[in-house]
């Protein structure tokens, strides 16, 4: 999980984890920023 990281950085680790010998599953969390200045309150 990490705000910073781009849609094509996150097909690459899918690509790796899921390649033969590691993981069976993958499961990946794209979280967008929130703005500065603001707190979130609630995950939708």
């Amino acid at each position: 999980v990490a705000y910073a990281k781009t849609l094509d950085h996150i097909k690459e680790a899918l690509h790796y984890w899921l390649s033969p010998g590691h993981a069976h599953d993958c499961i990946i969390v794209k979280i967008d920023p929130v703005p500065q200045g603001q707190v979130p309150v609630c995950v939708k």
